[in-house]
């Protein structure tokens, strides 16, 4: 594939069209166009810098590939040419983000700056107290240990990882309580982050627990990046602060979650992006948040509240353990919060995962309906129909792409009631503006043309590793080696 110096003529728009795949579920796209594809409207940015696209040869990459034990997560990311592997800390920085940077002042401690971009924060999420981190995972730990969890259960819709760890370190039990729709292959269930609140009562309901609390996630990943409604949350919100019950947020993907409620959701399709964040975060005891995927930024995280006390907590937590925001850091995060929540912007960041979704459809690719915002997910066991869960069919059909292609995309770590129902399934995540539409284009032929091959792919064995969940998740395998090269 030729190296793009440019943007394509063929542009994306933000209107909707109904989804026409046959046999699948009517639900609602981000896509327009006369080819389904494409429109017009210009995108809202243009590019100043540019990077080489790195370039391999099979044989280089089946190297890669076995110094990362057949694992494309441990892969070195110089020897890969399109990574779709995670959407965090990827977008290239905004212009306006590099000047403040370069501005100034160059200073650890920037109280100015530090005092702006808490306003913004407040500003966006509706709540009059703001704690920076330097990442989100920080927030989270930092909000868990300042809680009163011990002993308590959580309900949950299908929260991150790192949530669920911070939670159970805590001795807080985790009860997920997924929509009934996640399932079922077949759903057109377009709010899928929704938890089932019937269950959600049951655990809050449940005599014999002497404390509960309700964690939710916008956009929620385990749920395939779908959102949660603005009349799910507030049903839950209601429900919890009748039981005595507090609300938290992850609202990493707020944004994304506000873009997807507005084309599904018709008492919020008229909301300004920031106007639907505030409304979606306004029963939230607290916010927490990753600035790493949507404001172009390789740093940063935060707790957001309307609790002085929490507050006052979070903030010494924060200076203890050294947790905060330098200046220029403050600065460039700035940028990106006030750039990356108005409505082009939000609009345009979803608008490649629901291109590359569309092309693999009509493809007739096993693509994970409806369409997310920050990814496209495939079911690899009907990708892979000669390989089991067990046989890592997601790690091998991520690792088949990257030695024919040099593109990485992973597994997608799955929430317990996929897992215990023996799924498996890709995650392709879609960094914001990094990549151009021809770019993307590429990954879905590839992709196509992986699904059309006679090619077996292999299936992997785990090896023997360290305890834990950093080594868990970052296991190494042994393959066919036949496989590999032929």
């Amino acid at each position: 594939m030729p190296i793009a110096l440019a943007l394509d003529n063929v542009v994306l728009s933000a209107s909707l069209m109904a989804e026409s795949i046959p046999g699948e579920p009517a639900v609602m796209s981000l896509m327009n166009g006369t080819d389904g594809f494409a429109s017009s409207c210009p995108r809202p940015f243009s590019i100043g810098s540019i990077e080489p696209m790195r370039r391999s040869s099979r044989e280089e990459r089946r190297r890669a590939a076995e110094a990362a034990g057949w694992n494309v997560a441990l892969l070195d990311p110089r020897a890969i040419t399109v990574d779709l592997h995670s959407d965090s800390a990827t977008a290239p920085p905004l212009a306006r983000q590099t000047a403040a940077a370069l501005a100034g002042p160059h200073c650890a401690d920037d109280p100015v700056s530090r005092a702006e971009l808490k306003r913004e924060i407040a500003s966006l999420t509706g709540k009059t107290q703001v704690v920076l981190f330097a990442q989100g995972r920080a927030a989270e730990a930092a909000l868990c240990d300042a809680l009163p969890l011990n002993g308590t259960v959580a309900a949950a819709n299908c929260i991150f990882p790192s949530t669920r760890f911070h939670l159970q370190r805590r001795d807080c039990h985790v009860e997920e309580c997924p929509a009934p729709g996640l399932l079922d292959l077949e759903t057109g269930d377009p709010f899928l982050g929704n938890p089932n609140l019937g269950r959600v009562r049951d655990v809050l309901y449940d005599p014999t627990v002497d404390a509960t609390s309700v964690w939710l996630e916008l956009a929620c990943n385990g749920a395939f990046g779908q959102p949660v409604s603005l009349g799910g949350i507030e049903r839950v919100g209601a429900l919890a602060g009748h039981l005595g019950a507090k609300l938290y947020v992850d609202a990493t993907r707020a944004l994304e979650n506000a873009v997807l409620v507005r084309r599904r959701e018709e008492r919020a399709s008229r909301l300004p992006v920031r106007d639907l964040v505030r409304e979606l975060l306004k029963g939230a005891h607290a916010v927490t948040a990753s600035c790493l995927k949507s404001f172009h930024s390789q740093v940063g995280g935060f707790v957001a509240t309307d609790d002085e006390e929490l507050a006052t907590q979070l903030e010494d937590l924060s200076l203890a353990r050294g947790d905060g925001l330098a200046g220029p850091a403050c600065q460039m995060l700035l940028e990106g919060v006030r750039v990356a929540s108005t409505d082009e912007f939000a609009e345009d960041r979803c608008l490649q995962a629901a291109r590359l979704h569309q092309r693999l459809a009509c493809a007739g690719l096993p693509v994970r309906w409806p369409e997310a915002a920050h990814a496209v997910f495939l079911d690899a066991l009907a990708f892979l129909p000669q390989l089991r869960r067990d046989q890592h069919a997601a790690k091998a059909l991520a690792l088949a792409l990257y030695l024919k292609s040099g593109i990485r995309i992973d597994e997608h770590f799955l929430p317990a009631a996929l897992q215990a129902a023996g799924r498996s399934y890709v995650r392709i995540a879609i960094p914001a503006r990094r990549y151009l539409d021809d770019q993307i284009d590429w990954v879905a032929d590839e992709l196509a043309a992986l699904f059309r091959s006679p090619l077996q792919i292999a299936a992997l064995e785990q090896l023997p590793g360290k305890p834990g969940l950093a080594a868990s998740m970052c296991p190494r395998f042994s393959m066919n080696s036949a496989a590999v090269s032929s």
